[in-house]
């Protein structure tokens, strides 16, 4: 499960991110003690990533809460593999594309 959470998010209150990590650590059998986090992820100092592993290492629950996002997406705009999106209504420019890093921590795409 990836969360992502923006801290001045009017539509979705916070607390519902936490209420996400509670719920898929107990399905996943692991506690809620965060065992890495990244307060300035990928140097960004808006983006904190959270995650939680279990006894194997895989990392069955991500929490991603940033800072000075509302009900948006993250976005990265240029043409490069890990950029995308388009500033607006529905995106903002963080440096930082979720709808990759996503696809990325699923698997789906392949790390280089």
């Amino acid at each position: 499960m990836i969360i992502y959470q923006g801290l001045n998010d009017a539509v979705v209150n916070k607390k519902n991110a936490l209420f996400l990590v509670n719920q898929w650590t107990g399905v996943n059998n692991i506690d809620t003690i965060a065992d890495v986090i990244e307060p300035a992820f990928m140097n960004i100092e808006d983006i904190k990533r959270t995650q939680y592993t279990d006894s194997l290492g895989q990392t069955p629950v991500i929490l991603y809460e940033v800072k000075n996002l509302g009900h948006k997406l993250l976005i990265k705009p240029g043409d490069k593999e890990n950029e995308g999106g388009t500033k607006g209504l529905f995106g903002v420019d963080k440096g930082f594309h979720s709808t990759y890093q996503t696809a990325k921590e699923f698997g789906i795409l392949k790390s280089h």
